[in-house]
This record gives structure tokens, sequence and C-alpha cells, in this order.
């Protein structure tokens, strides 16, 4: 059996509370519609006192009422009496007293104060009748019966004394007086006993006589009589109205509305169910309680039963009871539970803390497949049950405890055949036929005892040896045989050198019958020795026996050793080959593993070396490192021919910062530009580029002399150095030495693709992107220089850093220096974050802000286009008015790019305002007319129609005359808005007869004709002239005669009587 402490169960296993949940986790949610109708509408309703709730066995009704009483949590109390945990009580008096020891609990139930008079209550109601009769006897202490003694011997000694010698023939004097004084004698005895015993307990001399003079007369001070008392006890039981009139007072005494729940019917015996149905039905059902309800959970057919004596074989009978009894009944049927094996798996961890996931699939398999009904009450019972069956043997399986859970009628009804036979299985019966286990589990659970069978004793020796000896054959071959996992621990638990053993289990084949479980605790059992030894570590090498064991073990502790051991032991001299023994270890055990266990160590400068040289990029993976100084130092102290042959210095330049190392390569690059000693000045400019950290890093390696020399006396090398030097003249830009400049032209004038992108990858060495962009002003004839910039667009080896606020600024310069027709520029500079605080959007010339109007998805087109629409929301009176006023004004000049919400009513007001100065000299000038498209386009949130009827108002006025080429601007707005109804000569002052000679506006009337035609019909006298004009010249206008058409304008010598 499994040995593990109380404690350790404890934290292993937790058995299930099987009390309802209060969740409705059925399919079609019916428990949770009946909870909402009995809360909602039944359990408020006066003419519904008892509420029955009819369901099977486990069908969830003390769920139900849980849920009930979580849905009236706020203004319901309930009481849950369980009727048959008192069935051996007197149900009266049992609900008054547990009912009356609720109410007393809760703290906002009773009305304030009534708490005491319930106390005195319920002590009234626990009271006893007590009746108690005394029987004195007499008793006689020893101290009084030695009296007595004492009494009746003295005299009879005096009287015979003399006659001693007939009657004794005692002679002696000495012997007389003994017999007198015996009872003297006795008395003297007991006092000498008692002294001894005082003076041994160590209570001093005075002390234990006194207490022995106590001692030795205490045995007169016995009592003379025992008193016997003899009580009988009887208790009260409330009658009927005893109890109606206590629920009475309860109902008058209530804050708040209390459900009493009469509990676990469907559990109480026969003999009982007709007594407290019976006093359910007298005390509720015939009783109105405004404060209380009551909720009975039962079994039909249980009821039927109970009620079947009294009427024969009438199994219907019960019902009418039930119907007499509740005003209303709701039905609970047998629960369908959606995604019960979610439900099954969760209580399952909370049972099982350490789960095994694949043990409890097979489980749910077991239940899925063998259990006939699936309810939380059923799957917690089932889980607990297991659980106790687990607690007897953690050695027990729970697929097989679950098995015998389910089917333990037909196992312990015939246990041999339920091993052997497994039809009672049914669907399960493929799945265990053949598992050797399932006899050995099943066998144990059903009589308690080890799993464990008798081993092969043979084969456990041979077993042994074969892994001793690494014979992989006869090792595999055992582990072939259907006992190797009776045999295999046996095998393994006493061999103590596991070099062979070790590689002998690496070449377990895969056929094998040894378990997995089995194999997984060898390689626990070999590690765990292995771990335990003794471990030196003097060579950099890894046995195959340790890779074997590491790779069947997850556990790090031992390869943290070896990597450990390993580490001290690098120098100048083996570097190379720790690399090589952390490569083989990694190639065996895996990257992650290896590395995560690597030690930080810093090793000197020649070794490191070695390594980067050897491993490159890769060199940090070994966790090898190099300290700066000892580097910078030793490396600007090497020749620079040393340093030219090194392949990796770049690596090294990456990680460290080496002044003196940068200052050395250099010194000897002008050295070397000085003897034009070209090769080598190549190399080491490769090697001083290595160590630029940003741009612009390199930008005085070289001056303007030997930039030439070297150019010129080495332009048809095709060495890499030749383009850097094309490089620096580029980022010299202007100051470069203008005797030189010559030189450089042909190269400058070039296309060449290949070589722009050279340069492009390597200039920033020579200046930073932002200088090199606005020196596009000096190279504006040069063809190549384009060509590096716009490939630089796409991509370059370095950080771009750059003033962005003032490549804004020259965007015109650099854009048409760089001949650049669409937006790239602009998606370039969409790169950097723009401070928009710093961007003054008046001093930004139109190429970048069309730009940015056409590419609003950028990030610094909306940059501009937020503070260019800010800046006119936040504009004051005086700065409006110089929008409308300056046609040079950004906001002016880009009025029909602002976003509506941006518009104010200050901007509106002046716009009206320089809109009539305009209309007053029949002038509309373009960005005002712009502006008017804006406004009126954003009428919803801010109403233009005011400012068009104050221009209306003025021409109705004749304050302003208006032209025909205004009225083609501004009428439409008239009539969109509808704001020449009902107003007087319009047909004089608005649509005049003079503009009929304007096509346009002919054009316009006929466009908006129904309106139109609406005002001419509604005009008086006004419209007579209008009309004329109509008539004179619609025979030679086609546009006039279609207008009159439309508006039903008669021809005159078909007028009389018309209009």
């Amino acid at each position: 059996m499994a040995d593990k402490s109380t404690a350790e169960l404890k934290k292993t296993y937790n058995f299930l509370n099987n009390q309802p949940l209060g969740e409705d986790l059925f399919e079609n949610k019916s428990q949770d519609k009946i909870a909402s109708v009995i809360s909602e509408k039944i359990i408020n309703d006066p003419e519904f006192k008892i509420i029955g709730i009819d369901g099977e066995w486990g069908s969830g009704k003390s769920n139900l009422v849980r849920l009930v009483e979580k849905k009236l949590e706020n203004s319901h109390k309930f009481f849950v009496y369980d009727v048959w945990g008192h069935q051996e009580d007197e149900q009266r008096k049992s609900i008054l007293v547990e009912l009356t020891e609720f109410i007393k609990q809760e703290d906002d139930l009773l009305k304030k104060g009534n708490k005491k008079v319930w106390d005195n209550n319920l002590k009234i109601l626990l009271a006893k009748s007590k009746e108690t009769t005394t029987i004195n006897q007499p008793y006689l202490s020893v101290g009084f019966i030695f009296s007595l003694f004492s009494i009746v011997y003295v005299p009879t000694v005096n009287v015979f004394k003399d006659s001693f010698k007939d009657f004794l023939e005692i002679e002696s004097l000495f012997c007389k007086l003994v017999l007198v004084a015996f009872p003297i004698f006795i008395v003297l005895g007991i006092y000498i006993w008692n002294l001894i015993k005082n003076w041994y307990n160590k209570n001093g001399f005075w002390k234990s006589f006194k207490c022995s003079a106590e001692e030795t007369f205490q045995v007169y001070t016995n009592k003379q009589k025992e008193e016997t008392k003899i009580e009988t006890i009887s208790e009260d039981q409330p009658s009927v109205r005893d109890f109606q009139k206590w629920m009475e007072d309860i109902n008058i005494d209530l804050e708040k509305k209390l459900v009493i729940v009469f509990d676990n019917f469907d559990r109480l015996p026969k003999k009982h169910i007709l007594n407290i149905w019976s006093s359910i039905h007298i005390f509720f059902a015939e009783k109105k309680y405004s404060n209380i309800k009551v909720i009975i959970p039962f079994d039909r057919e249980h009821i039927q039963n109970a009620f079947k004596e009294l009427n024969g074989i009438d199994s219907k009978f019960g019902d009418d009871y039930v119907n007499k009894t509740f005003d209303i009944v709701f039905r609970i049927t047998l629960p369908i539970m959606s995604n019960w094996k979610k439900f099954f798996t969760e209580q399952w961890r909370k049972a099982f803390v350490n789960t095994d996931e694949d043990e409890l699939k097979l489980v749910i398999q077991v239940y899925e497949f063998l259990n006939r009904r699936i309810t939380p009450r059923e799957i917690i019972s089932f889980i607990n049950e297991i659980l106790t069956v687990k607690l007897l043997d953690t050695n027990f399986k729970e697929r097989y405890i679950a098995i015998f859970v389910l089917k333990k009628h037909e196992i312990l009804n015939a246990p041999l055949q339920a091993i052997t036979n497994l039809e009672y299985l049914k669907g399960l019966k493929s799945l265990y036929e053949n598992d050797n286990d399932f006899s050995k589990q099943l066998t144990a659970i059903i009589y308690h005892i080890d799993v464990e069978n008798a081993l092969e004793l043979v084969y456990t020796q041979e077993l042994k040896d074969s892994l001793i000896k690494n014979d992989v054959e006869q090792f595999n071959v055992i582990c072939k045989s259907e006992f190797v996992d009776d045999i295999f621990n046996s095998a393994i638990a006493d061999i103590d050198i596991l070099e062979n053993p070790i590689k002998t289990l690496a070449e377990l084949e895969d056929d094998t019958s040894l378990s997995e479980l089995y194999i997984n605790q060898a390689w626990k059992i070999f590690y765990q020795k292995v771990s335990a030894s003794n471990l030196k570590i003097e060579k950099l090498k890894i046995e195959e026996w340790q890779l074997k064991l590491l790779q069947n073990i997850s556990d790090n502790r031992y390869l943290n050793k070896l990597l450990q051991g390993y580490v001290k032991l690098i120098n100048d001299e083996n570097v190379l080959d720790y690399t090589k023994l952390i490569d083989l270890t990694k190639k065996e055990l895996g990257n992650n593993r290896v590395l995560d266990l690597l030690s930080e160590k810093s090793v000197d400068a020649v070794a490191f070396l070695k390594l980067v040289e050897d491993k490159g990029d890769n060199y940090s993976t070994y966790k090898l490192n190099g300290k700066q100084s000892e580097l910078d130092t030793h490396l600007s102290e090497m020749d620079i021919q040393n340093i030219l042959e090194l392949k990796q210095t770049k690596v090294i330049a990456k990680k460290f910062n080496l002044d003196n190392y940068n200052r050395h390569l250099k010194s000897n690059l002008n050295i070397f530009a000085n003897a034009n000693n070209f090769q080598a000045a190549n190399d080491a400019l490769i090697k001083v580029k290595e160590n630029a950290k940003k741009s612009g890093d390199l930008k005085e390696i070289l001056d303007d002399q030997r930039v030439y020399s070297l150019y010129v006396n080495n332009v048809s090398s095709k060495l890499p150095i030749i383009d850097d030097l094309i490089a620096m003249r580029i980022a010299k830009g202007s100051v470069f030495n203008s005797s030189y400049s010559s030189h450089f032209e042909g190269v400058l004038n070039s296309e060449d693709e290949n070589k722009a992108d050279k340069i492009g990858s390597l200039i920033l060495y020579y200046v930073d992107y932002g200088t090199l962009l606005l020196k596009s002003k000096d190279f504006s004839s040069s063809l190549l220089f384009q060509k590096i910039i716009l490939k630089m667009f796409v991509n370059t080896n370095f950080t771009k850093s750059a003033n962005i606020t003032e490549l804004i600024k020259n965007y015109e310069i650099v854009k048409s220096s760089l001949k650049i027709e669409d937006s790239s520029l602009l998606v370039e500079f969409n790169r950097w974050e723009l401070d928009k605080s710093k961007l003054d959007i008046n001093e930004l010339d139109d190429h970048f802000i069309n730009d940015c109007f056409d590419n609003e998805v950028l990030r610094i087109s909306k940059y501009f286009i937020e503070k260019f629409n800010e800046e006119f929301k936040n504009l004051d009176l005086e700065g409006c008015q110089e929008v409308f006023e300056k046609h040079s004004n950004i906001h002016s000049k880009y009025f029909h790019k602002l976003s509506l919400d941006s518009l104010t009513q200050i901007s509106l007001d002046i716009f009206e305002k320089k809109i009539l100065e305009n209309l007053s000299t029949n002038i509309l000038q373009g960005n005002l007319k712009i502006a008017l498209e804006v406004y009126d386009s954003n009428n919803i949130a801010l109403s233009i129609i005011n400012t068009l009827k104050n221009i209306r108002d003025q021409y109705l006025n004749s304050n302003i005359s208006l032209a025909s080429s205004i009225a083609i601007e501004i009428l439409p707005y008239f009539i969109k808005y509808n704001l020449l109804n009902g107003k007087n000569d319009v047909f004089r002052l608005i649509i005049k007869n003079e503009f009929l000679s304007d096509n346009d506006f002919v054009k316009l009337l006929i466009h908006n004709s129904n309106v139109i035609k609406e005002l001419y019909q509604k005009a008086n006298t006004e419209k007579e002239g209008f009309r004329n004009t109509i008539n004179e010249k619609r025979e030679n206008d086609e546009l006039i005669e279609e207008l009159a058409k439309l508006m039903d304008i008669r021809k005159k010598a078909k007028e009389k009587g018309d209009n």
C-alpha cells in the first residue's frame, strides 16, 4: 500500500462538497427559467402560499431552491428545514425551535427590538418539566464501626480477664495487657503507618506528626447517611393552535419576507412522510401568512407510494394530497447537461490537486460509457467515491477505480468473472482486454491489497547482468517479455557503477514491452545516483554515457555541475577546446538547454581575440567576455599589419568603445595615405569604419589634399576605398577645395547605378543625413548625387539622423535640386517624429503643403494637417480677418483643405462681413467663393443660413445691387435653403429681367425651374416685367422658350385672363 502521511494526502486530495451549486448547468436552462418565474411572479402573489417542486431524485430540486434563493437574496430570507434530519424528533417543536433560532440569528430579519422577545419565547419553548424524588439511606463510617466494636470489646475483656487462665490459659501479665489494650494498639498502628508515610514524602517531622494525627482520626468524620435523588423530566409538545399562534407571531414580527423550505422529503421513510405532510398541510396550506411562503421539493412517486397504503392499489391517490397541499407545482425534468465534461474536469482538479491529465481523460471516457445518468450531483458523488478508494492506496489508478465504482454490483457478485470476462464494460471492452494492468489493478481494488505481484526472480539477475555488461542484445530480449515491468525496478535497484547500464538503457528498442513509466523511473534513479556521486572534472571532455544520461533527463543540476567545472579550466591555450566541447554538448542536448546554464566569465585579451576570430558574431553564445580596457590596450599596441590580418575585428568594434585602438588605426591610415600605399590605406579604412558608431563619425578622417591625392593617383583602382574617397568629396560639399573639385566632376556627372549604390551605402560615415540632404543645392547638376540620395531613400547601413524641422523649411530646395516629381521626399521625411510645437506652418512652402494634403495617410502629413486645423480653430478676431484679407495667408490659400470641425462662429462672422463688402462692389473674390462652399458643406454643424439671409436682405432692401455674375453664384444658395419663398420683389431685385440675357443665368433658372415656378406663381405685380421679358425673347431664344414652358408662362396671344 502507498505510504503517505495524512498531511500529504490532504494536500493532494480533497473531498468535494455535494451541496447544491445554485447554478443552472443544464442545456435548456429550465431550472433558471423556473427560478425566474417563482422569484418574479409566484413568490409575491398572496394566492400562492405553498409552492411545490416536483422532481425525481437527483433531478436538481435543491439546486433550483438555491437558484431561487440567489434571485431573491435582496428581498427574502430562506430557512431550510431538513425533514429527513429531524425524522426522529417531534416535528412540530423541531420546526418552531429551528425557525426561531434562525430568525434570531439573522440581523435584518426581525423588526428592531424583537430579538429579546424571541429569546424569551425560545427559552419557554425549550423549557422542560422536572420532578425530583429523594431517598435517604443510612451510612456507617469506619470510625463509627470501630467505636461500636471497642464498646463491646472492652467490657467483655474486663469481665473475663480474671478467668483467662482457665479460658485461654494465659498467665503472662504482658499478654493480658495486650489483650485488654488491643483497640489502642490498632489506633497506634494506624498513626505510626501515617507518620512513616508522611515522613517518606519529605514533609518534615512536625508537619508529619500533625498530618498523621489528623489522618488517623479522620475516619470519624464521614457522613452518616447517603442521599439518592431520582429526577423525572417531561417535555410539552406544541398543539396545532400553539403552532399556528407561534407562526402568526413570527409573521407579524418579520421585517423581511421569509421563505421556509422543507427539504429532503425524497429521503424520508414512508412512515414519517404522512405525519410531517399532515402537519405542513394544516399549518401552512390552510393558513395564510403575509410574510411567509413555503417551498417543498418532493418526488411525486415517493409521495404516491407513501399514501398508497391509505387507499390500496390506487397509486394516484397521493396526487389528491399533493394537489390539496400545494397552490402551485413546478415540475423539474431530468437534466441534460451542456458541456458536462468541462464541469467534470473542474471538479476533478479540485479533488485531485496533482491531476494526471491522461488519467483524467480515461476516467471521463469510462464515465461517459458506463454511467446511465449525468448530473452535477452524480458527478460529484462519483468523484468522491473514487477518492475514498484512492486514499486506501495511491497506487490505484483512477481509471480502474472508476470502472469499479460504476460496475461494483457486477464486479462484487463475481470478482473473478469480472476480471476475465469484460462484457460488462460494453464499448470499453476492446480497450481493456489487452491491458496488462487491468486484472492486477482491479483485483487490488476489490480486496484492498497491494498492486504489486510476485516478480519473476529468474530474469531479475539476468536483466541486471545485461545492464552491467552492456549486453544490449540480451537486454532488449528481456525487455520484450510481458513480465518485464514486474522485475525491472528490482533489477536496477542495486546497481552502483552506472556507465554501462546508462549506455545499455539508451539502446532500448522501440518495440519494448517495458512501460514508459518504468523507463522514466530508471533514468531518474540513474540520474539521482550519478548526481549524488563525487564529481571531479580535470579535462575538457564529456563522456558518452554522460550525454546519454542527460538526453533522457530534463533536470539540469548535473549538467550545470559539468559546465561549471569546465569553465574553471579555461585558459589562453584551451579556449577553443572549450568552445568545441560546448558545441558538442549543444548538438546532443539542444542549444537552449546548454546555453541557459553557461556562466559568464572574463578572459584575457589574447584568449578573447582567439574566441572572436574563431566564432565571429556567435562568440557571445559561450558567455566569455573580454575587458574593454585590456582589449583597447592590447589592440593599440599591436603591429598594424597584424591588425589588418584579423578577420573579425568588426565584431569587437560592435561591442566595445576602443578609443586608443581607433586612434591607432586613423594614424596609420594617414601614414598610408601620405605614402600613397593604396592597398594598406584601403585595409586600414575598413578597420576604421568598423569602429564608427554613428553617421558623420569620420567626417574629418582625411583632409582635402589627401582625398584628392589618393583619388587622382588611383582613380582606376577597383578597391572599395575609391568609393569612400568620392563619398568624402560629396560630404564636404561646397567647402571642398575648389582647386581639387574639377577632378571629381566626371564621376559626379555619371549615371552609374552600381556606384550610386555603393556610395549610398557608405556616405553616412562622413556626413549626417540631414546635412547631406541640405547639400543637395550644391549638387543640383550632379546626376550621381541624385541617384545616391534616391537610393538612400530605400536603404542605408546607418541610422539616418537629421533636423527634420530644418529639412521641412528647405523642402522645395531639396526637392527641386533632386529633380523629384512625386511625393517620395515627403515619404522619406515621414521616417522622423515631428515636434508640432516647432513647426511654423506660415514658413512652409507650397510644395511641402501640397504633398502633405496629397498624402494624408503619412504621419508627417497628419502632424501638419492637425496643426493647420488647430491654428485656424484657435484664431481670434484679428487672425480671422487676416485669413480673408490676405491671399498669401496659408489658411486663405488652403481654405478648402480645412477640416469642417475646425470652422468656428468667429470665422463665419468675419467671413460674412468680408463677403458683404465684396458683394457691395459686385465682386466675389475666389477665396471668398471657396470659403462659401466650405461653410455651406458644414451647415449642419455650423449654420450658414443666417449669413445667407443677411446677404439676401441686403439685396431685397436695395442696399446692394445684384449683378448677374454674382447672381449665378449666390442664387443657388438662396434656392437650396428656400430663402426666397414668401419674399417680395424677388423678381425685381434678385431674379432681374436683364439677367435673362445671360445664358448661364437662364440655365441656372432652368435647372431650378420647379422652385422658380413656385416663386413666380406666388409673386404679385413684380413678376410682370419678368413675364414680359420672357415672352419678348422666347421666339428667338431656345433657352428662354424652354424656361417659359417649364414655368408655364403662356405666349402673349394667349395671355388674356391669365395670371
